[in-house]
């Protein structure tokens, strides 16, 4: 583990972001990166998308550490999207096996269960760093709505509103790329 007052001194090496909800992931994810990146102002930054690729980057990614910074940052999204004979699985299944000081791994996926997910990750991630994004409730979706129009210093009806409502899948993501665009 990498020592970082923020964190108490350490800096886990592996979160799991199970669940619907993609915004509140996203917005993780950019809170863990801005952490590193304080850290580690040369740290590499990868994002790969499960099902997209035979898994060598993300293998090379979590395996070999970098000659031209100190630290790797390393997403996995959609893991859904990855069968246990893919070699991103395998990738992921090593470095839970043997995870890197100079790595963080964060793997989302739709799933509310970490039960398709290598043992040895799981393992290495452990309760604390296994977080599911649930949808928010129906009352918390038109709160955040107005919360977040007006932080981009709009205003919204409640037309409006509803209109979002209906046209998302009860997704902060969605709902904010609606709002924004």
């Amino acid at each position: 583990m990498v020592s970082s007052e923020r964190y108490g001194g350490n800096i886990s090496g592996c979160f799991l972001l199970l669940g619907p909800e993609e915004g509140e992931k996203s917005e993780f994810i950019k809170r863990e990166k801005n952490k590193i990146l304080s850290l580690y102002p040369d740290a590499e930054d990868y994002v790969f998308f499960g099902g997209d690729e035979d898994g060598g980057g993300i293998s090379s990614a979590l395996s070999q550490s970098s000659l031209f910074s100190s630290y790797r940052f390393v997403v996995l999204k959609h893991y859904e999207n990855v069968k246990k004979t893919d070699e991103t699985y395998s990738a992921l299944s090593d470095f839970g096996a043997s995870p890197q000081d100079d790595c963080t791994l964060i793997v989302t996926t739709t799933e509310t269960s970490s039960v398709n997910l290598p043992k040895s990750l799981v393992s290495v991630a452990g309760k604390e760093n296994t977080i599911v994004f649930w949808e928010m409730f129906d009352n918390e979706k038109r709160r955040w709505i107005k919360e977040t129009t007006a932080r981009e210093g709009y205003r919204i009806t409640e037309d409006a509103i509803d209109e979002i409502l209906s046209s998302v899948d009860n997704n902060t993501q969605e709902m904010k790329n609606l709002m924004l665009s």
